[in-house]
């Protein structure tokens, strides 16, 4: 799904984007959606002068990818952990300015996926939170059991 209409501001500093294509950010699924079924994309944004923005949602239909994305990093410290009421979760630790991060989540600590998209860092702490599609496969709340590990990309 594509997202226009947010100034500069917002255009750089959304959250949640899964890319760019021309200069329109996107959301997209984590994995195919079957036909007759649905998928919820939550779209965040930072509104540095709070402002709240009127963006205009674009849906575009793309071949399921077919590959996995694999990230290979060393493993960094999470600070905090933490399910929060409304049932999401924060996965919150110190980052290095500049400094590219990948939050990976497994429910058996053994077969990895990773949360999309990587995360800049800039220096200072940051809390990134789990509410599932586009950035999971699924909301937290939703599956018995997830564990999460930070890395730092090369």
């Amino acid at each position: 799904m594509y997202v226009h209409n947010l100034t500069n501001s917002l255009r750089s500093r959304s959250i949640t984007p899964s890319g760019i294509t021309n200069g329109v950010p996107f959301v997209q699924s984590q994995g195919a959606v079957a036909p007759g079924s649905y998928v919820d994309l939550v779209i965040q944004y930072y509104s540095p002068l709070r402002i709240l923005p009127n963006p205009i949602l674009e849906l575009a239909m793309v071949p399921a990818d077919t590959t996995s994305a694999s990230f290979v990093g060393a493993l960094q410290h999470i600070n905090r952990g933490l399910m929060l009421p409304n049932r999401t979760f924060m996965v919150e630790f110190m980052s290095a300015s500049n400094r590219v991060y990948g939050v990976q989540y497994s429910s058996d600590l053994t077969n990895w996926k990773t949360a999309l998209p990587a995360i800049t860092g800039t220096g200072n702490w940051i809390q990134w939170i789990d509410n599932g599609q586009p950035s999971t496969e699924s909301a937290p709340a939703a599956v018995h059991h997830r564990f999460y590990r930070l890395l730092e990309l090369p």
